[in-house]
This record gives structure tokens, sequence and C-alpha cells, in this order.
């Protein structure tokens, strides 16, 4: 039973004992005004009650039963808990799980009978909650009782009571045995199994919720509980229960029987033969989500190796009701639907009934999905509908080609997968198949020929070309893509056309490049760096360069911003360049003066960022012209993405050439393979790195979820929509260290085509290999970025300039219309704790904003102004009301950037211990060096309670805060928790 199903499970429990005891029982107060002595003091005054009690007496029954009661009130707030069972508490409830000797001459019912031994059960079931005191409880000799206890349903009186004392023995197994194998192994030892299955017959639904409950969780990972459970003839019972209107009961039927043929074949048979399919089958339209899934995960359990049994689960109705609960809004749901779904996909003779019912267009929107599971599971059922030549041109049809090409995976089996998908439909394309597509080439709409004409540029074979693309008309359909208002369709039209170009012509990156533009009027020679009329000093490295403010003015925009509009420099006599050294400055210059320079490659990189920061557009041009002579096969993606990084088109197009030129020997470097139309496939480590993300999912998954949403971030979001309408240019603050998950998903939307820079804070804590290689993604996406470290001051300049360089049409425009000049507004903009108001703080200098090592410090929208040309708008934290990927929201609470309210620390630190492990730039051994103790067993707990034995005397939750606060500090290396997407 996984911990969702527990915590509901308490929940229920809690809602029936308050049904039955309100109004009747006075409990002791534990609000806020109740310190911890006196809490301490009525627990223990409780427990002397217990232990002085056990007896027949009418006045002990009655305060035991009163004193069992105001316990399990107690123990529903977990936090008292521990206190309860500091107190001695446990001893004292399993005593009073038995009956006690009877009095002298007593014959007839006892006072209270099944009401004492009920509330033990009770309180101890929730004690049990909490993993620590299983074992305690356990010991104390529990188990037997409740068994015995388990038994009272066969005794004639079958009152309220006895239903009542049966239910709760079942509920505690059921919380004692939870994710414990040795509990669960004691419960079948001591005999409870055999009672458990006949409670599943018992006439009061909620004795049989009860049981089926503990046989779930029995029946988890434990093969001799299974066996046995399926021996005591469980199976009948449990396949009626499935066909229950009670949504309580056919949820924990379907969860047992899921349990039992986890990984056991035998027991799958066996379910089927016992006539479980047609009810499970119906499940899938009940009304309780939960067991819609648990439903959908068994069916595909059930389909997982069975060839005949696939049919059978298409021909009994399953799959219209699997390919509707794709489109639920549950990832959950539907991440189970696709896992059937896919397992279903692989039998030929199913394959075309779920495309005939509709699945491809949906199964096609999960691959947007943020979830990488139900990424994976639609990749796999769509690569199984694709082996029927039937489906392949209805795919192609609603864009499923593009959507495979084109889509974000997170993990790399579905990467995997998503290829061999492609190489499928490659396969495919010949025959009935290709006559198919191009008769839908010739006769649908213009949307459905171009996607077809895309797909089959990638997919045809060579002597299928000249037919498709010249005699019917496919190289139109890819030239009107060029033509094209959307960047999307001409980056489609484009790279399709250079995948039809098997044999590109020579074409040198010299004549590639364009030439110089004719110079203009320059002042000549003689007045570079030349003191004469100079009315403006620049300060370069120490060093003065002189220089004329009419000159510059008629080189460019950047400098007619500078000095025409209202920023400081415009009265400035010295004016300090910061990011430029003096030789490139000094060619820059002498191009403004001349309009010609010689560049020579050891300085045309630093000569090109230079220009393209001043909008130099020849000199940018002769600098492109210099790098593309230089261009080979060991460096061409460094300088395709240099041509990225700086907007540099024309050694773009030479880069471009020189691959379609080079191809053959290309494809022979390890960096290339795999790689597709991208200019480099990224590093060798790449597939350790995406290993870890599916463990993470895996190893988030039983947790708690994390949730954190502070009441002032829903009324900052609803002010600072109104705000961004202002905004010239919007700064988003990530963390370096995890860029991905602290980006809020609305963002975009909220954006829209607002100009943007994004600044990954926190460099420091991050490597060089880390930076390069979000440098290097972002680029590619035409973003901005801007690496800096708020705490320092690093990147604080070039945010300003870039910032201003963004936003200096706007007061260009405001010229024009005769109006004033403004400063410009930049709103900052981004998750809790990620350094907006220390960034904001290092531009102006001085501090404005509060801020803090914590999430949550700012909690109100605040201008301020940076000079005369700059406000800045400060912004709390704002995140979203639900974090659903529950592996983005560890990390966030791993680099603290999410309140520490919302995680379990031991939680977070065995996770983080699990992944820097897995990491290959860190590993077991720096865990190793920094506590001196083993980490090789790969167990992120145990390690986290080793380490508090070895420094903390057993205190696990400050092993955990250490581990975490080491690792943001940087003790066991810098090293991000995410590289880019493929």
């Amino acid at each position: 039973m996984d911990r969702p199903t527990r915590k509901s499970l308490k929940r229920k429990l809690e809602q029936d004992f308050e049904h039955e005891n309100q109004s009747r029982h006075k409990i002791p107060a534990t609000d806020g005004f109740e310190t911890h002595q006196k809490l301490t003091s009525s627990i223990q005054s409780l427990v002397d009650i217990l232990n002085s009690t056990f007896s027949s007496l009418e006045a002990d029954r009655a305060a035991a039963k009163r004193a069992t009661n105001a316990l399990s009130q107690i123990a529903k707030n977990e936090e008292a808990v521990d206190t309860i069972v500091n107190c001695g508490a446990v001893p004292a409830l399993v005593l009073h799980l038995q009956t006690p000797p009877p009095l002298r001459g007593e014959n007839g019912p006892k006072l209270h009978e099944h009401e004492v031994e009920k509330g033990s059960a009770y309180a101890l079931g929730l004690l049990a909650v909490k993993p620590e005191h299983q074992q305690l409880i356990v010991d104390a000799g529990a188990l037997t009782h409740l068994v015995e206890l388990l038994k009272r349903h066969k005794s004639a009186d079958n009152s309220r009571a006895v239903n009542g004392v049966v239910k709760r023995a079942a509920d505690a197994i059921t919380n004692l045995a939870h994710e414990n194998s040795g509990i669960k192994t004691r419960v079948r030892i001591e005999g409870a199994i055999p009672f458990l299955v006949e409670l599943l017959e018992h006439a009061d639904n909620k004795v049989q919720r009860a049981a089926a409950g503990a046989l779930r969780t029995l029946a988890f990972k434990n093969d001799e509980n299974k066996n046995l459970i399926v021996e005591c003839n469980a199976l009948p019972t449990l396949v009626i229960m499935l066909r229950s209107e009670d949504t309580a009961i056919h949820y924990e039927a379907v969860g047992v029987i899921g349990n039992l043929v986890h990984s056991s074949p035998h027991i799958k048979k066996a379910v089927l033969l016992a006539g479980a399919l047609q009810p499970v089958i119906g499940l899938l339209s009940s009304s309780c989500s939960e067991s819609q899934r648990e439903a959908a995960l068994l069916l595909g359990q059930f389909a997982a190796a069975d060839s005949d049994c696939k049919v059978h689960i298409v021909q009994r109705g399953a799959v219209k009701p699997l390919i509707d609960m794709l489109e639920s809004s549950d990832v959950q749901l539907k991440e189970m639907s696709a896992f059937a779904l896919g397992r279903l996909a692989q039998e030929t003779h199913n394959q075309a009934g779920i495309a005939h019912n509709g699945g491809i267009v949906p199964l096609l929107r999960l691959l947007d999905s943020k979830s990488g599971p139900l990424q994976h599971n639609a990749a796999f059922t769509l690569y199984g509908l694709v082996d029927n030549e039937d489906n392949v041109a209805d795919l192609i049809k609603v864009g499923g080609f593009q959507k495979l090409q084109d889509g974000e995976f997170i993990v790399q089996q579905t990467k995997d997968c998503v290829a061999k998908t492609m190489k499928r439909l490659e396969e495919k394309i010949h025959g009935r198949v290709l006559n198919h597509l191009l008769y839908l080439m010739r006769v649908s709409e213009r949307n459905v020929q171009r996607r077809i004409a895309l797909a089959l540029a990638h997919l045809c074979t060579p002597n299928d070309r000249k037919v498709i693309f010249l005699h019917k008309n496919g190289l139109d359909l890819l030239l009107g893509l060029l033509e094209s208002g959307s960047l999307k369709q001409q980056r489609e039209g484009s790279v399709a056309l250079y995948k039809l170009a098997t044999k590109a012509t020579l074409v040198s990156p010299v004549d590639s490049a364009p030439l110089s533009p004719t110079p203009l009027v320059y002042l000549g020679e003689q007045y570079v760096n030349n003191p004469t009329l100079s009315d403006v000093t620049f300060l370069v490295e120490g060093k003065r360069f002189y220089a004329h403010r009419i000159c510059l003015l008629a080189s460019s925009d950047a400098f007619r911003a500078m000095f025409d509009g209202g920023y400081r420099e415009r009265n400035a006599k010295d004016v300090e360049i910061p990011n430029i050294r003096w030789d490139v400055f000094e060619l820059m210059m002498r191009f403004i003066y001349t309009g010609s320079v010689e560049v020579n490659i050891n300085i045309a990189q630093d000569l090109l960022r230079a220009a393209d920061q001043y909008l130099l557009d020849g000199l940018k041009r002769l600098c492109e012209c210099t790098i593309a002579q230089d261009i080979s096969v060991e460096n061409v993606s460094l300088m395709y993405e240099l041509s990225e990084g700086f907007n540099a088109m024309s050694l773009r197009e030479a880069c471009i050439l020189f691959i379609l030129e080079q191809f053959d020997k290309l494809c022979t470097k390890p960096c290339w393979q795999g790689s597709g139309n991208d200019v480099c496939g990224g590093g060798g480590e790449e597939t350790d790195w995406y290993d870890f993300e599916t463990d993470l999912y895996h190893w988030t998954k039983p947790l708690r979820p994390v949730q954190w949403y502070p009441g002032h971030i829903a009324k900052t979001e609803k002010e600072l929509k109104e705000q961004l309408k202002l905004m010239d240019v919007v700064i988003e603050v990530r963390d370096a260290r995890i860029p991905l998950s602290t980006t809020h998903p609305q963002m975009d939307v909220w954006l829209g085509n607002r100009k943007r820079i994004l600044v990954l804070n926190r460099e420091d804590m991050i490597s060089k290999a880390d930076r390069n290689a979000w440098a290097t993604y972002f680029a590619r996406q035409g973003i901005k970025v801007v690496f800096s470290n708020g705490q320092l001051g690093m990147g604080t300049m070039k945010l300003s300039r870039f910032a201003k360089s963004l936003a200096a049409s706007v007061n260009v425009k405001r010229r024009e219309k005769g109006l004033l000049p403004r400063p410009v507004r930049a709103g900052i903009v981004g998750y809790p704790n990620v350094g907006k108001s220390s960034l904001i703080n290092r531009l102006l200098k001085r501090r404005m904003c509060p801020a803090a090592p914590r999430p949550g410090v700012t909690r109100e929208l605040r201008w301020v102004r940076f000079g005369n040309d700059l406000e800045l708008l400060d912004s709390p934290g704002i995140i979203p009301m639900r974090i659903s990927d529950q592996s983005a929201a560890i990390k966030l609470a791993i680099c603290d950037d999410i309140g520490e309210r919302s995680y379990d620390v031991t939680d977070v630190a065995a996770i983080l211990v699990q992944i820097l492990t897995k990491l290959p730039t860190v590993g077991a051994k720096a865990l190793n060096n920094r506590y001196k103790m083993d980490a090789d067993d790969f167990c992120g707990k145990i390690f986290v309670q080793k380490l508090s034995v070895h420094l903390f005397n057993g205190d696990t939750h400050q092993a955990a805060f250490r581990i975490l606060s080491d690792f943001r500090k940087g003790k066991f290396g810098w090293a991000a928790l995410e590289r880019p997407p493929r």
C-alpha cells in the first residue's frame, strides 16, 4: 500500500472514531496554550490509569475505556506520538488488547466488552503510523493479541462492538506492516492471514474494507504472504468484491489483486482463471479515480507477457475507456492508462483498434508532459502502433512525426524508444503506405500536405525522393514553408531541405561569409586615439582612449542611445569600459574611424563579442568572415554555438554549409552520432546523467508530496501580472543548479512577446562544464542568458547592459513621437530564494531590498531606481499553487528554494545522497571523504541513519540537516542537479 493510501486510511480511522465517540469523552487539551509539560503529565496519568485498571471491575473497565479513547484522540496529532510512546503507553495499550481475567463467580458479559480492546487497537494503529515505532509495538507482543481480536468475529454475538474491534485490529495490522518486510513475515507466522481472508466475506462493509486493506499491505513485495493468501482461497471473494457498488470495497479489492500479481506469473494466471478480467475492465468506468488507476495498472500487468490475454482485454471493451482516461487531468491516471495501452499495443491485432478508437492524438499530446514515466508510456504505445501499416499515415497526418522529432524527452529510455519508433516509421514508407501518403499530399488541406512532406523528407528512401519531391510537388511544399511567417515552420522546412541535400555543393567557408560593406564617410586614421578635438574619454584596463562623439553617434544605435539618450554617459567626460580588453577595444574603434581593419583569427572571437555588444554590423561581418576561414571538423560545433550566441547569421550559414560538405567525416565523431539535426549531441557522460532522472521519480513517488504556497504569493501573483504590462523588459532569475525546476510553468504565458533576459544566479555553485552546457542550450533557443553571483556582484554589469540595450528602442520611439525619454522599466521575477533581491542590491551597490538565504523574505512588490535610466521592480518569489512534478520539488528543497516546513528533511537528505552517488562529478567518494564513512551501499536512508549514529548520537534530523547544509556550501564540490534536455 502506498503512502497516500496509508494517509487516507488514517483519516478514515479518525473520522470513524470521532463519529462513534463524539460528545462522550472529555479529551485532554492539546492546543497551543497547553505546555509540553502539561501534555506529558496528562499522557502519563492516562498510562498510569491503564497500568492500574487491567481487571474486570466495572470502574476499572470504564476508566480503561476512557483512557484508551483519550490516548487515541491525542495520537491523531503526529507531533504528540513520540511523547505518548516515551511515556510508556505501548506496553499499557498492548496489555489492554486482552480480556482481563473474570471476577469470581462472574458468568455474564463483561461491562464494556470489546470496547477497551477496540480503543487500544485503534491507539496502537495511530502510533504505528510513524515507522520508528512499528517494531516497538510488535516487540511488546501486540501482534498475537491483534490476531486473537480478529477471531472474535466467530463469536455468536456478532454485534456492532465485535465488528468494531475486529476492524480496528485489521487496521492496526495494516499500519504496523506498512513498508516493513520483517513485520509482514511476523504477521504471517502469527497466523493472521487466514482470518483476514475469512473477514473478506464479513457482512459488515467496514470490516471487509479493513481486511482487504491489511491483505493489500501484507501482499506488497512479499512472495510468501502472496502464496498464503492465494492458498487460503481469497481470490474468488476478491473477484466478487471487484463487482461491489461500494467504491471503497472495489478499490481495496483491486489493490490486493494488483499486489498479488506483481512479479508473480503463477498468481496472475490464477487470478485470470478466477474470472477477474471482466470485473477489472468494468472498473475502468468507475466513478473512483483510484480504482480506475489500479484497474489500468492491473490490466497492464495482465497484458505484459500473455499474447492471448492482450487480445481478450481488447475484445472485452477495455480500449475505449483507457483512451478516455488519457484525457483526464489526473497525471497518475493518464500514466497508468498509457502503461496498459502500451502493453496492449505490442499485439498486432490490437494496434488498429487503438488507433481506430482515437488513441493516436491523445498519446501524442502526452509526449509534451513534464512527467518522465508518462512520456515514456505514451512513446512506448506509439512504438507499438506504428508497427501496423494502417496506422502510419494516420500518425503522420496529425503531425505525429514532428512531435516525435521535436519532443523534449526527459529520460534516456524515452529517447531510445522514440528513436526506434522513427526507425520503424522509416521502414514502413514504401508500397501502399507511401501511395496512401502521396494521395493525402495531393488532396488534403495545406497543413496536412506540409506535415506529410516534412515527414517524407526524413523518412523516404533515396530512390523515392525524385517521385515525391519533383513529380508529386513535395519540394514546392517545403519551399513554401521557408516563405511562411512562422519561424517554426521556416526552421522545419530548412531542416527538411538539408536532409534532402545528400550531396551538398562544395562551398568554401570563405566564400559563404558576406563581404565587408562599402565604407561610408569616416574621420580617418589620424583621429584614432587622438586627443585633438576629443570630447569623450574611455577608460579601458586603466588606459585612456580619446574619442569623438560625432564619430560614435554615426557608427551605431548603441552609441546613439548612450550619448543622445537619458543615460549618465551623456554628460560624462570619462566612460569606463569594464569588460573589453584594450587591444580589442582599440581595433573596434579603429574600424569606427576608418571603416576597415585587418581581423586576426586570434582576436576575431573577442572582437565579434564587442561588435555585437555595440551593434557594429559591418565589423561583425568582417569577424564572421575571418572565423569562417578557420572552421574545421574539430571546432565546427563551437563555431556554430558562437554564431548562435551572438546572432552571427553569416557564420551560422558557413557552419551549416560546412556540415553538409563534411557530413561523412562528422558522422564518425562520437559527439555527432545520434545527434540528428543538432550541431552537437552532447558529451559522453549524458547517458549517466539522464539515468538518475528515472530513479529520482521512483525515489520521490512514495514520499509525502512537497507543497509550499505561503499566503502572500497569491496576492503577489495577481499584482505582478498587472505590473508586467508596464515592463519594457523582464529579468527572470533562476537557480543555476536547477534552471528547469526554478521556472514557473506559467511564465511564458505571462510574458507573451515581452523582451526577456534570463539570469542564472549562483554560477559559482556549478562547474564550468555545467555553465557551458546551459549557455549553449539557451543560446540555441534565442534566449539572452547572464550568469551571475548575486553575493559578489559578478554578472551585474552585463545584466544592466542587456536590459538597457533590449529596451533602448523605447526612448527611440518616444523621441520620434516628440516625448521626453524615461527610465527603462525592468521587472525581476523568479522563484523564492533564487537571489533576486541580492542581485538588485549589487546592481545598486547598496542594500535597498531585504535579502536573506531563505525563501519568503521579500513579501511585496517594490520599485527601486538604478541611476537615471533604469527602474527595477523587486518581487516576492512566485511558485505554483501545486507542484505537480515532485522530482522538481525535491530539487527545490535540496537547493533551499522552498520553505523548510514543506518537506521532511530526512527524506530530502536521503534522496540527495542517492543523487550525489549517481553524479559522475561527485560520486560516493565525496561522501566517504567528507564523513569518513562508507556510502557504497547506495541507500540514502541507511546513510543518513549511519551518519546520525556516527556524529549526532542517533539524531537523524541533525544528520540530514548537515548533509543538506554541506551540499549548499559546496563541501562535496560544485555541481548542478540538472543538465539541458537534448
